[in-house]
């Protein structure tokens, strides 16, 4: 059999396989659930997908297999000791970013590239706005410097492209759009480094790190069990020890491949420098290792195993002959019938959640309970949002404030005092000084003027707060249904005269003007973000908070403080809030909850579709108690949701 037929036996198989009934057990050997099985619960495992003989440049041995998978529309996704850039949107991304290596690449230019590999991979591209979008980045990159730097950021330029690329319209599955999650996690490495991108010498230099250092850098199948897409998994065997799966497919196993030839060490090193680990058996391969790798190969299955090697190769002169192992097998009496086994029934295709506790943090779950969708594209694919407007601010004035209390823990400082504190402590990374301050100041120095403002109001409105113990920051770790939820705390403390705490209070610092009175959802994060801490030092730091508040940072007076309920009722309806975001995001429950107003500021609106749907559960969390006045409201993923 030859290994097209071999393949093709393989995706039939898992073909026939999907939606059969698959029941999980507890530890004391209950039943935990009945499931349908779905793409996620195969692999395919190669010893090796490089071929070490290849004068004709032939592809990776699991060709054969995923086109197979392709072909009958199963999704697959590539853990086989593959880069990002094997896959092809990415190369496409990439090979269109090289476009503006050069100054002014011809629409004719831009054209033949667009024909030849994007309209392959995004179907949906548009060719005018793609060159309009490489017209304006060529005048950004390569107009020559004149005054103060450009802010010029590449994950801007890769949101551009995308969106010429119509991607929020081309209905990609779960493993392209994790690809393309990935390269835009690569932009943000790059942002590290570069805080803009506006000369050719800089522009070139992220060119040349996306085609060497990230072509092996960046592995996509280090990914957590909520992160991974439903698909067919293809890897080596080296890549899956310690994980199970319900279907395993062993292929290409025939003689002097599975196991491999014996291998001596080969590396560049002079073999003397080498001897000592040589000879402990390193870099070499013996029978022995290969018995224990097809060991571990076989022990990756939980209810079915197979075992599969095709005598016509690709790479190979002659046919092969079965592998010794799998002789091996035969010999024990296991079954070659290629018939599908007895007794399998059907039902429902659900995904496994294994019962392990899912990390997370508020700052993601609040952005489940905006929309599931943006919280699927930016925390389980990685889509990073563009660098904003003032990127820093709020972060480098809550600092201002923390080391306001830091350095004077007994008694407020003086203006002065404030005024050095913040020129020692102001940094914005992505804006530039103006190169004339005092005469032509620029965005960093009326953010620089905005922070001192903040920081003095600060001080001269609640002086007495600095007559009570502050403690910064202190960190928790809850577990709230089926996660463990952390985060960091501000709280103020209040002892008596033995040092015993009387109260504590919940404090949040926020860098946005206050909601308005008549639009109560703006309270929602807000609200949940102080109640949940409220709950957190109760039950972790064992401090009873009795009140909570926003800091609004850009309000004036008492006004820039809000009270937030933090009473039982309202405390609890939180914690379910997050419980049930939880609960639904382990199911796998991410619809579009599209809202004119909400997906104008949301950070992935270009690359969305903003297709309204429905959860896949009747279940709909209290609403949440918000500042007086305002009543209780369901979150924006209900509340803010145009049918």
């Amino acid at each position: 059999m030859g290994i097209t037929r071999d393949a093709s036996w393989v995706a039939q198989r898992i073909h026939e396989l999907l939606g059969t009934k698959y029941i999980e057990y507890n530890a004391d050997g209950t039943i935990r659930e009945e499931r349908g099985l779905t793409p996620a619960d195969f692999a395919v495992l190669f010893r090796s997908i490089k071929r070490s003989y290849n004068p004709h440049n032939l592809p990776h041995r699991h060709f054969e297999f995923t086109n197979a998978l392709r072909a009958i529309g199963v999704p697959y996704t590539l853990e086989a000791e593959g880069g990002i850039f094997e896959r092809p949107h990415a190369v496409a991304i990439r090979d269109t970013m090289e476009l503006l290596r050069n100054p002014s690449p011809t629409r004719e230019t831009v054209r033949t590239l667009f024909d030849r590999e994007i309209v392959t991979c995004f179907p949906q591209a548009d060719f005018n706005e793609l060159s309009q979008v490489i017209s304006n980045w060529n005048l950004l990159i390569h107009t020559p410097a004149g005054g103060a730097r450009r802010k010029v950021y590449p994950q801007e330029l890769l949101h551009q492209i995308l969106h010429a690329f119509r991607v929020e319209n081309s209905n990609f599955n779960d493993v392209v759009l994790r690809d393309l999650g990935v390269f835009s996690k690569i932009i943000l490495d790059v942002e590290k480094v570069y805080v803009s991108i506006d000369s050719p010498i800089r522009y070139s230099e992220i060119l040349n790190f996306l085609s060497n250092v990230a072509e092996t850098g960046y592995d996509v199948s280090t990914l957590d069990i909520v992160e991974k897409p439903d698909a067919v998994t293809i890897s080596t065997i080296h890549k899956m020890k310690g994980l199970e799966y319900p279907v395993v497919f062993i292929v290409d196993v025939v003689n002097r491949r599975f196991p491999s030839d014996r291998s001596t060490y080969s590396g560049w090193l002079p073999a003397n420098l080498m001897a000592a680990p040589i000879n402990r058996g390193a870099y070499c391969t013996t029978r022995q290792d290969e018995a224990r790798l097809f060991y571990t190969a076989m022990t990756r299955a939980e209810r079915f195993l197979y075992i599969t090697g095709a005598a016509q190769q690709p790479d190979a002169q002659r046919p092969k002959h079965p592998s010794d192992f799998k002789r091996r097998i035969d010999n024990l009496g296991v079954s070659s019938d290629f018939a599908l086994p007895d007794g399998i029934e059907y039902t429902a295709q659900k995904r496994r959640v294994d019962e392990t506790i899912l990390p997370t943090s508020y700052s993601d779950i609040k952005e489940y309970l905006v929309c599931p969708m943006g919280y699927k594209l930016k925390k389980l694919f990685g889509f990073n949002p563009a660098v904003p407007e003032l990127f820093g601010f709020g972060l480098t004035t809550h600092t201002i404030i923390e080391r306001l209390h830091q350095q004077y823990p007994t008694v407020a400082p003086t203006r002065q005092e404030v005024i050095d504190l913040v020129e020692a402590t102001f940094h914005l990374k992505h804006i530039f000084p103006s190169n004339d301050p005092i005469h032509r100041p620029g965005p960093y120095e009326r953010a620089y003027d905005s922070a001192s403002e903040i920081a003095q109001n600060y001080v001269s409105s609640f002086a007495p707060d600095f007559e009570r113990l502050r403690e910064d920051e202190a960190r928790f770790e809850i577990t709230i249904g089926q996660a463990m939820v952390s985060g960091a705390i501000d709280l103020l403390l209040k002892r008596d005269e033995h040092g015993n705490i009387m109260d504590s209070h919940v404090i949040d610092f926020k860098s946005l003007d206050a909601p308005d009175d008549d639009t109560p959802n703006d309270w929602i994060d807000l609200s949940l973000q102080v109640q949940l801490y409220a709950y957190a030092a109760d039950q972790v730091l064992g401090e009873n908070t009795r009140t909570g508040s926003v800091y609004l940072l850009k309000e004036h007076g008492t006004d820039a403080r809000v009270n937030i309920p933090v009473e039982n009722d309202a405390v609890s309806a939180a914690i379910s809030n997050i419980g049930w975001a939880v609960d639904r995001i382990l199911d796998g429950d991410f619809p579009m909850r599209p809202c004119r107003g909400k997906c104008e500021s949301c950070d992935v609106n270009r690359i969305c579709p903003k297709v309204p749907q429905h959860f896949t559960s009747d279940i709909v969390p209290p609403p949440i108690h918000v500042p007086t006045g305002q009543g209780q409201v369901q979150i924006k993923a209900f509340s803010e949701f145009d049918k």
